[in-house]
């Protein structure tokens, strides 16, 4: 099983289109970004809803799946609040 790693920031470097989906089973899409109130951010990384819905439908595409990472660079204060 490969697994690959997707930036939302990176979108207009490599938008989903770009991705070399040969051997890769699934995407990791980075992140959402916790709050302390249980709820999370999409748009710190730039995870816009088209955006998810376009990566979601190449995966498809390609007999891929996708993960969404919570949490990253300085999110730690949400998960522990």
């Amino acid at each position: 099983m490969a697994f690959g790693y997707y930036a939302g920031y990176n979108y207009w470097q490599m938008p989903p289109s770009a991705i070399d989906w040969d051997g890769l089973n699934c995407v990791v899409h980075f992140a959402a970004d916790p709050q302390g109130d249980g709820t999370i951010d999409l748009n710190r990384f730039q995870l816009f809803p088209a955006r998810i819905d376009e990566m979601v439908e190449m995966a498809r595409d390609h007999d891929a799946c996708v993960l969404l990472t919570v949490g990253g660079a300085n999110t730690r204060w949400g998960l522990v609040e």
